[in-house]
């Protein structure tokens, strides 16, 4: 699919510079990761005009890294689970035979997965910033979401590919076969958007339009249907500002072109990691995008800016992982962070949130609404932040031996656990966790393994479980610090390492080969990327890690014997994937998979607040009083820095010119660029599902012009 950029030729300036209301978009969508995409599309299917401005060269951001999967309760409807499928699982399920059936305790549970299972997982993962309206949201909407990416997308989900990942008490998180998940999604979604595709100077000339989809995702003949959808996509375009109108309503952007180029800016098959080439989901250049990153805002600062308008304006842009910058969110937010690494993309600098914060709204000609379309007051509104200071660590980055200090690492997928891989103490080889255990749980498991902030090279010995006195704990800044989860597999808080806790620790993660032979696509790749390793016999693998063979032989040993027990020392009670039980001691018959993790940055739980229909949300006091006394409108508790610690409610109270929870019209936000949907602690699978669940809201939300609704071709 060919992306546009913009320049400066006259025709491509009166074209996106022209507020007309004939040429004006439908919306605007800012990022090209799984949320702009899902809700562009969205949009296009009911016939109307998107523009997509990405910065990079290509489509994707962080979701195209993707590679565990996206949660449903259920199977989609139309997926390929078929009913010999089924009963064979059920058959299977019946069995107690695990040497033939790997995936028994899988399936077993696969039967019994429900939407108040899955919706108990979030909400406690949620922990005390759980917001239930949102987290219901999420999870009741996730087995159409896999319908709509099926059906629709065109990415079909494996039933061999269900897996059981950290924090869920049912297999779940959903695999399409053959290849990473979040390289399928966004390839796929490329294809369906070039059906829409639209020259970026709007020639007379246009392209043929895909036909619009009905409810269920079949086309619609040419001759029942009025609609046509249209997308522009720019890349190397990067949004400098939100433009808005003298009543508050955001109406559209400014942008500055970083590179002009006419080429194809489609994202570059790279390979898959089936081929041993290279890993779309993973293998992105951020060495490179961070040597630029200076350079293209030094460019853009004094680049020439350019209008683009619309009614409204999607903010999908990511988080802020990436960006240690002395003004970024994260030295605001979270400065005990700024030295660890991450495993987002360079690009995850946190625009979105900036756009929208340095946008302060105001209205002098008429009435600011509240989430309930009542009208409340002139005056000044300013962006509502949830939850700032919730950034996820994941805890399993690789170490790439090559680069051990690179500030950006490669994600050691949630999969390579939720097939048996265990994480093992590098000072004695022995076990300290359930691996299977939400990542905020692994992470503080891990620090109250390190030895001291000065050396992580090596974790010490275990930490009891009861003892807090190793357990960082993050500088109190804005008042939004909490404590740390000691002990169990459910955090009350997301990890809070301090500032001296520089690097992190680092720990060795070991799969069997049955575990391997079920994330194989996975391993291939990590391994051509030199970043697990592959060795016959325990012999061999005690070498590598510097390890008494005889430690590591005992650690794997009593894994074994627990898994037989289905229970083991850390409360885990699911064992996939686990060692060959050698009574004869024969460890050097087998094989192993190895490779040195540790914790790095990987999600921002916190962003801007939306209401449940996507929309940004604002505090705002109020310089007029509204005209009716009593007025219903959105409120939270709040604390200092305005991150809200409870759902939205509706509550009735006289309006008084105190702060009040708002709707900044015209502007929608979605994905991880939002805060307040998965609380302390995101659950794995749910990044994606929340991508797709709240793009496809948006995109159903916003209202399509007459005009766009009746375009058709000539």
């Amino acid at each position: 699919m060919t992306n546009y950029n913009n320049n400066n030729d006259n025709d491509n300036d009166s074209d996106h510079n022209n507020s007309n209301q004939q040429n004006k978009p439908d919306a605007i969508v800012i990022g090209s990761g799984l949320a702009g995409l899902t809700a562009a599309l969205t949009i296009l299917d009911r016939g109307g005009r998107v523009f997509i401005l990405e910065k990079e060269s290509s489509l994707g951001g962080n979701s195209i890294k993707a590679s565990s999967g996206i949660n449903a309760y259920s199977c989609p409807p139309a997926n390929n689970y078929t009913a010999a499928a089924a009963a064979a699982a059920a058959v299977a399920a019946a069995s107690n035979d695990n040497d033939n059936n790997e995936n028994d305790n899988e399936q077993k549970t696969t039967m019994t997965d429900s939407l108040d299972l899955f919706y108990r997982d979030t909400l406690e993962s949620a922990g005390s910033l759980a917001r239930p309206a949102y987290i219901d949201l999420l999870t009741r909407h996730s087995p159409d979401a896999l319908s709509w990416l099926q059906t629709r997308v065109g990415v079909f989900w494996s039933t061999d590919a269900v897996a059981q990942l950290g924090g869920h008490s049912a297999p779940r998180t959903h695999r399409p076969g053959g290849g990473p998940v979040g390289y399928a999604l966004i390839s796929s979604l490329q294809k369906a958007l070039a059906a829409y595709q639209e020259p970026a100077d709007n020639s007379s000339n246009r392209r043929a339009s895909a036909n619009p989809l009905d409810e269920k995702g079949r086309q619609i003949p040419p001759s029942s249907s009025s609609k046509r959808g249209a997308v522009t996509i720019l890349t190397h375009c990067k949004v400098t500002s939100l433009m808005k109108n003298q009543d508050g309503r955001v109406v559209g952007v400014e942008y500055v072109v970083l590179q002009p180029n006419r080429s194809s800016g489609n994202t570059k098959d790279k390979g898959t990691p089936s081929d041993s080439k290279a890993d779309p989901a993973t293998d992105h250049d951020d060495d490179n995008n961070e040597k630029t990153a200076a350079a293209a805002a030094a460019a853009a600062s004094s680049a020439t800016k350019q209008q683009l308008y619309a009614d409204h304006v999607i903010l999908a842009t990511g988080g802020f992982a990436a960006d240690r910058s002395p003004q970024s969110f994260l030295a605001q937010y979270r400065p005990d962070l700024l030295s660890w690494p991450t495993t987002a993309g360079a690009f995850s600098t946190g625009d979105g949130l900036r756009l929208a914060t340095t946008a302060t709204t105001t209205t002098t000609t008429g009435f600011l609404e509240d989430v309930n379309g009542q009208a409340q007051a002139q005056g000044q509104a300013q962006p509502l932040l949830w939850d700032m200071n919730q950034v996820q660590i994941h805890p399993t980055a690789f170490v790439d031996p090559a680069h051990p200090t690179h500030p950006h690492k490669i994600l050691a997928a949630e999969l390579l656990r939720g097939v048996g891989g265990i994480l093992l103490d590098r000072h004695n080889g022995r076990r300290f966790c359930n691996e299977l255990g939400t990542r905020a749980y692994i992470v503080n498991q891990m620090m109250k393994m390190s030895s001291s902030s000065s050396s992580s090279s090596k974790a010490v010995d275990r930490v009891s479980s009861n003892d807090d006195s190793n357990l960082p704990q993050q500088s109190t800044k804005k008042d939004d610090q909490h404590s740390a989860t000691t002990s169990g597999s459910t955090p009350s808080q997301s990890p809070l390492p301090s500032q001296s806790q520089s690097p992190p620790p680092t720990f060795y993660l070991v799969l069997s080969s049955n575990a391997a032979a079920h994330a194989q696509t996975h391993v291939d790749f990590y391994t051509f990327k030199g970043l697990l390793t592959k060795f016959e016999g325990l012999t061999a693998l005690s070498q590598w890690m510097q390890l008494p063979q005889a430690e590591v032989q005992q650690s794997l040993q009593t894994y074994i014997q627990q898994a037989a027990l289905k229970r083991d020392d850390f409360g885990k009670t699911l064992f996939p994937g686990v060692f060959v039980d050698t009574n004869d001691n024969n460890w050097e018959s087998q094989v192993f998979y190895a490779g040195i993790v540790c914790p790095a940055l990987h999600y921002c739980m916190g962003g801007l607040a939306i209401d449940t229909k996507g929309r940004v949300l604002a505090k705002h006091k109020s310089t007029t009083k509204s005209s009716s006394s009593t007025t219903s409108h959105t409120t939270n508790q709040t604390n200092k820095n305005d991150s809200h610690t409870g759902p939205l409610k509706k509550t009735d109270k006289d309006y008084e010119g105190d702060e009040a929870v708002l709707v900044i019209p015209g502007l929608y936000a979605a994905g991880e660029v939002t805060g307040g949907v998965h609380g302390e602690n995101r659950l794995a699978g749910n990044s994606l599902l929340e991508c797709t669940v709240f793009g496809r809201i948006i995109g159903q939300e916003i209202p399509i012009a007459a005009a766009a609704a009746a375009r058709a071709l000539e």
